[in-house]
């Protein structure tokens, strides 16, 4: 069932008050997080968005409609609240909406289903495939780092602290393999020790820059005087983070760093899943070649693989990546590699680097 189809009413199962409604979601989730236990990682989401789940009850022909409200996401599992006892077994379909603003339907069936009170029950749809939940929910977005620190246990620590808050972590303690793997990788952001052999962390970091890498530096600096920052600056770095570090002051960097997954619009098209895989694999290929052109001033090759891109995007189900590249176009047309040009383009890069396989929902 298309979630355009409107010949289906959609039926509301809970009458609670707006405010009962989050008390008791919040105590369902203060109840699992409790479940997890300290210091473990969940792989579950508050996702609090209401949304449309159409079941098949055991014997009916026709399926029902239901205006739910959701309480938790994974990438197996929807968690909900309803108003009535559901059968384990019942098929549904779930109308997720991605954060930017697109459907997905999502195929599954009911595995669990708990009374909780007086005409609500906490119900637990298991998804027949699997599910990226950052496509749907911001907490679920995985941050790619590269972490260049030499001190093991300031690594250790700052390791621990980012897996905690769902970021996936490659450690290095050479500068020269921090630049290779920013080269050949996609990260989101480098935390890079400046200070490191003596300031070689500035030098690696200038290296860095001057190839036309655009990506986030996080500087770990010791010198806590904001007055102080200003070589890492300089060298290419976007902020610094002094030490000794939190686990809050990670979370806030990480936060401010989040930006929603990029889904193609053959999302759901299995046929259309190897070739959409492989333009995102070589997306980084892409984005390169545009920061080296950027970099060197080198405007035919820009132009040339902006056009590229546009033409490309919308094809593979990228219309996003179309619709930057032709602004970038147009800002390139008189010839001349503008401040604003410039602006157009970072932002064309960054929309790439946000860009999801088809068939989970994940990057390479």
């Amino acid at each position: 069932m298309s979630e355009s189809d409107s010949t289906h009413s959609e039926v509301r199962t809970i009458r609670l008050p707006k405010e009962q409604i989050i008390q008791l979601l919040d105590r369902l989730d203060e109840d699992a997080q409790a479940s997890v236990g300290a210091g473990a990682v969940s792989r579950e989401y508050a996702y609090r968005k209401g949304l449309i789940v159409d079941m098949l009850q055991p014997g009916a022909v026709t399926p029902t409609r239901y205006a739910v409200q959701p309480r938790r996401i994974s990438e197996s599992e929807l968690w909900i609240l309803h108003g009535s006892f559901l059968h384990t077994g019942t098929q549904c379909t779930v109308q997720l909406v991605t954060l930017h603003g697109t459907w997905a339907s999502v195929t599954g069936a009911v595995s669990h289903c708990r009374y909780l009170q007086e005409n609500i029950h906490d119900v637990c749809v298991q998804f027949l495939q699997r599910i990226d939940p950052a496509l749907f929910c911001p907490e679920a977005g995985r941050t790619r780092v590269l972490l260049v620190e030499e001190d093991d246990a300031l690594a250790r620590l700052a390791e621990f602290h980012l897996s905690q808050l769902n970021a996936d972590v490659e450690h290095v303690q050479e500068c020269r393999r921090a630049i290779d793997l920013a080269l050949e990788k996609r990260y989101d952001v480098i935390l890079f020790d400046v200070e490191m052999n003596g300031g070689e962390g500035f030098e690696a970091v200038k290296e860095l820059r001057s190839t036309g890498y655009t990506q986030t530096i996080v500087a770990f600096s010791a010198l806590q005087d904001p007055g102080e920052h200003e070589p890492c600056m300089s060298a290419g770095c976007d902020l610094v983070l002094t030490k000794p570090f939190s686990r809050d002051d990670i979370r806030t960097l990480l936060h401010s760093l989040r930006r929603a997954p990029l889904l193609s619009s053959f999302y759901n098209d299995p046929s259309m899943t190897p070739l959409v895989n492989k333009f995102v694999a070589e997306l980084p290929e892409k984005v390169r070649a545009i920061e080296k052109a950027l970099i060197s001033e080198n405007l035919g090759s820009l132009q040339t693989m902006v056009r590229g891109l546009r033409a490309q995007g919308s094809s593979y189900g990228f219309e996003v990546l179309t619709d930057a590249a032709r602004v970038v176009e147009s800002e390139l047309f008189d010839g001349e590699i503008t401040k604003t040009a410039r602006s157009k383009i970072d932002h064309l890069v960054k929309l790439c680097m946000q860009a999801r396989c088809a068939e989970t929902g994940t990057g390479d």
